[in-house]
């Protein structure tokens, strides 16, 4: 989620779980369980089909981001990654604000079929209690063109237009659990949808990290 590759097909999968809540803003927490845990709070805004999301990599917490990892990140750069997904475009923003930088890199062609429109069925398995509001727990499947099947487990909110308080999802073997607080509904600024103007624009991420690397080395 939130970058090119695997996270397409979630990405475009969430868009439709998200259903008439077309615009609003978000803060999410993402835990991720397999052999060793991570969490990651993410910021997140959806517009009329975009989504935003906003990584602070120095707030993630597991093993997988040791602190000398967390701290080269930072000194190059690369600690706060935003992404916006534009299904439209076929295609993904990813900004690096302390670089004054981004690269629009294409999504993968898993990621483009599951933006084609899918089959939803949801089923309710039960009531719940997220974070002291009342939600119907469903199980959601979206089926692509292609067959592929994905199954979340949803609770939705019937005070906020059914939004998805809380996800659950098997992303690449891993157990992926979303919780959405502060949701506010209303149109987001729609200039945060795209790139700023006065950063440079990369033909690629390996491109950008080239020279991030380039510059980072000490001079002869």
């Amino acid at each position: 989620m939130g970058g090119p590759g695997a996270g397409d097909a979630l990405n475009a999968a969430m868009m439709k779980i998200f259903g008439k809540n077309t615009a609003f803003t978000a803060k999410a927490e993402i835990k991720i369980s397999r052999d060793q845990e991570m969490t990651i709070p993410m910021d997140m805004a959806v517009l009329d089909g975009k989504m935003r999301t906003s990584i602070d990599i120095t707030a993630i917490k597991g093993s997988q981001f040791p602190p000398q990892a967390i701290a080269q990140m930072k000194q190059m750069g690369m600690d706060l990654i935003i992404t916006v997904t534009t299904p439209a475009q076929k295609s993904v923003l990813m900004i690096y604000p302390n670089l004054k930088s981004y690269a629009e890199v294409p999504v993968t062609t898993q990621g483009a079929a599951a933006d084609k429109e899918p089959k939803i069925e949801k089923t309710e398995i039960g009531k719940d209690t997220v974070d002291g509001r009342a939600t119907v727990k469903n199980k959601v499947v979206i089926t692509d063109d292609s067959g592929k099947a994905t199954t979340m487990t949803v609770w939705n909110a019937p005070d906020l237009k059914d939004f998805p308080v809380k996800m659950e999802i098997i992303e690449s073997g891993n157990l992926v659990i979303i919780v959405c607080k502060d949701i506010k509904t209303g149109k987001p600024d729609a200039k945060l949808f795209d790139a700023p103007s006065d950063f440079k624009k990369y033909g690629s991420l390996q491109e950008m990290m080239m020279e991030v690397m380039k510059n980072a080395q000490p001079p002869k």
